[in-house]
């Protein structure tokens, strides 16, 4: 397999660059503000809230930066001709496809994941000492989700024959499946479908309105990481999940516990929201392989 040749060749482009670096700062900065939480957080989750802190941060920028490496990762290689000389060399196709794929996300992990462990350092130096079963385990899930984004620019690169519409496909993406989506995309989708409101103290017990919240990449990666705060079954912010379960305090946050008590459909525990973002993991990986295989170098 030649695969980590092209991977290591992209990583190494990519994470000379300045841009790229600005997420450390970013992602830093706001997981420190994040995780410090208000009074009645801070009790609740405790020193944990030194890497909770980070969850938002990861999703909204970490992913943003895995779409802006990955959305010309093919499309500017048509442009420019890179492509065909890639395409001269003896790499498969798919392998083309999976070292971008890896290469890419690398390089935007390499920066989001040190912001996170210099935060979580920060913590420990203000006697805030979190669980290093948390932060490693909140780094791979991280890395995972970051994986995702790159894959799915990847696939909108291979798509397109030039950059514009790969730009406009993660805009779409990250405003609609990312920003949006648990807080207004999936509530009004939901409404539309069924003609039912939903109102967070006592929101209904109907699986599909939690499953299409958990549906995306970024309410599945939310709903396994509020899983490792132990904060509860919510595709909502951990901050958000912790002030909902406390008495006389009110959210948009959506808890499974609120809807179905400690009867928990199986298909809505935290191990399928981990499953989701694996097939998230697969699918744009494969559909950019097969996509990349039908279509001409030029």
């Amino acid at each position: 397999m030649q695969w980590p040749l092209l991977a290591r060749t992209e990583f190494q482009l990519l994470v000379r660059s300045k841009g790229q670096w600005l997420l450390f700062p970013v992602i830093l900065l706001l997981g420190l503000l994040i995780g410090t939480p208000q009074p009645e957080v801070a009790e609740a989750i405790g020193a944990t809230a030194v890497i909770a802190g980070f969850q938002i941060p990861v999703a909204v920028f970490g992913g943003f930066g895995g779409l802006l490496v990955s959305y010309r990762a093919v499309s500017h290689g048509r442009e420019s001709g890179r492509i065909l000389l890639i395409g001269s060399l003896p790499f498969a196709r798919w392998e083309i496809v999976v070292g971008k794929v890896v290469g890419r996300a690398v390089a935007v992990a390499v920066p989001t994941l040190l912001a996170v462990v210099v935060g979580y350092g920060v913590g420990a130096l203000g006697g805030r000492v979190a669980s290093p079963v948390v932060l490693v385990g909140f780094l791979a899930l991280s890395f995972c989700y970051l994986l995702v984004t790159v894959g799915i620019g990847v696939t909108l690169s291979t798509v397109s024959k030039s950059s514009r519409p790969s730009v406009a496909g993660i805009i779409v993406y990250f405003l609609t499946l990312t920003v949006a989506w648990v807080d207004l995309v999936s509530p009004v989708l939901y409404r539309e479908l069924t003609g039912r409101s939903i109102t967070p103290i006592h929101p209904p017990a109907d699986v599909g309105l939690f499953l299409l919240q958990r549906s995306t990449p970024y309410g599945a990666f939310s709903v396994a990481s509020n899983w490792l705060f132990d904060v509860g079954n919510s595709s909502a912010s951990f901050n958000s999940a912790v002030l909902q379960s406390l008495p006389r305090i009110n959210t948009n946050a959506l808890l499974v516990s609120d809807a179905f008590g400690p009867a928990v459909p199986p298909v809505l525990t935290e191990p399928v929201a981990v499953l989701i973002l694996s097939i998230w993991l697969i699918l744009p990986l494969l559909s950019g392989i097969v996509l990349f295989s039908r279509v001409d170098f030029v």
